[in-house]
């Protein structure tokens, strides 16, 4: 419920690809909401609801007299309590979770929500078989100067109940698994580990492929906050020694410090430099984007995965990236690594892209089976995790 009036993270797109594998299983399932006023607990129909993105005529009583958060939909939060089997308060967890699921169930946690003390408890008291945690990064911890104030207390307290709680702990990326072990020892206990590469995001279902834009452009895709590095590429465009050769279209919702980026792009499109934010479009318009551009730009400086640069592979886009041991373990030899400590590289990365689309080489949106092939995939992915829960 905290993000649902955002655009989507990767986190939610992950959690989009759960609901939609999980609802084809043969098993019940069931999902946990937490809201402002306690906990929901959806059956199967209730889940399906949710992924289609049902709203309510109008947001009713409860959610028009309950202080608005920036990030709540109240629409959608009126839909799901509408849609709900079990209303639960705080602390009150258990009684509703033992009546609603069956015994045995297993309870896997996506989205770092809920990572609460008080619902594993009550999981566990209502004869949940197995609780499985995935961790996407440790990033919080690893590069807290990246992070905002309180975010790194905030997360250690949710590391410290997936340690004491999970069974398993599901993380995507050998490089992510490995960072996540000398974090969970810290907080006390270090439940067994699986790596689960994942596949693309639903961005690469959208079929259409854009018209040759007028000028080439370079894309930076995802959140905007202090870790994906973004005054970097503001720097190569402000400071280059010849123009750049084409726009910098920058697509994200702001995070973390983000309204600084925003600030900095628009007064540089002022100044006359082919620097462009274009917010936060649908996922069509970004799927578009992503398939047209001359390159992916990616100099970010710690990823969990980096879904993003998956999604460009997938589509045939050209990648630009920081050489991060995450990137190369799931993406081998597709991008073209440029330490960002180095702009001479990034610009004569930028500048050689540039060349091979003026040429016409290299298509983008022609995938290649055999490049595909090569990269991760949802099927596999599921076959580990299902063999867990």
């Amino acid at each position: 419920m905290s993000r649902s009036a955002r655009q989507p993270t990767g986190i939610d797109r992950i959690e989009r690809v759960y609901a939609r594998r999980l609802l084809d299983e043969s098993v019940p399932l069931y999902g946990l909401v937490a809201t402002r006023l306690g906990y929901l607990i959806l059956d199967q129909s209730g889940v399906a609801a949710a992924l289609e993105g049902v709203r309510a005529a109008a947001p009713d009583f409860l959610s028009r007299f309950l202080p608005r958060g920036a990030d709540v939909d109240p629409a959608l939060e009126t839909a799901l309590r509408r849609n709900a089997v079990a209303r639960s308060a705080r602390g009150r967890l258990t009684k509703h979770l033992a009546r609603v699921l069956p015994p045995g169930t297993s309870y896997i946690n996506l989205g770092h929500s809920n990572l609460r003390s008080e619902v594993f408890g009550a999981l566990r008291q209502a004869r949940v078989a197995t609780a499985t945690v995935f961790l996407h990064d440790t990033i919080p911890l690893d590069h807290p100067e990246t992070q905002k104030p309180g975010t790194v207390a905030s997360f250690q307290a949710k590391l410290a109940v997936a340690a004491a709680h999970a069974d398993h702990v599901i993380c995507p990326s050998r490089a992510s698994a490995k960072a996540a072990r000398p974090w969970l020892a810290a907080a006390g206990r270090v439940p067994q580990i699986t790596v689960a590469h994942l596949g693309p995001s639903d961005i690469v279902e959208f079929a259409s492929v854009p018209e040759a834009a007028m000028q080439p452009y370079f894309l930076c895709l995802g959140s905007l906050e202090p870790r994906k590095n973004l005054s970097f590429l503001l720097d190569l465009w402000q400071t280059a020694p010849q123009p750049m050769g084409a726009e910098l279209v920058i697509v994200g919702p702001p995070g973390w410090a983000g309204d600084s980026v925003v600030a900095r792009a628009e007064q540089m499109r002022r100044d006359g430099l082919p620097v462009r934010y274009a917010g936060t479009p649908d996922d069509t318009e970004v799927s578009a984007l992503l398939r047209g551009a001359a390159a992916l730009l990616a100099p970010s400086l710690a990823e969990g995965f980096g879904l993003s640069l998956l999604d460009a592979a997938f589509l045939g886009t050209p990648i630009i990236c920081h050489d991060l041991p995450v990137t190369r373990e799931i993406l081998g030899d597709i991008p073209v690594y440029a330490d960002v400590a180095d702009q001479y590289a990034w610009r004569q990365a930028i500048h050689s892209a540039l060349e091979i689309r003026r040429r016409g080489v290299g298509k983008n949106g022609e995938r290649g089976e055999d490049r595909i092939a090569g990269l991760p995939s949802w099927n596999a992915h599921f076959d580990i995790v299902l063999s867990l829960i």
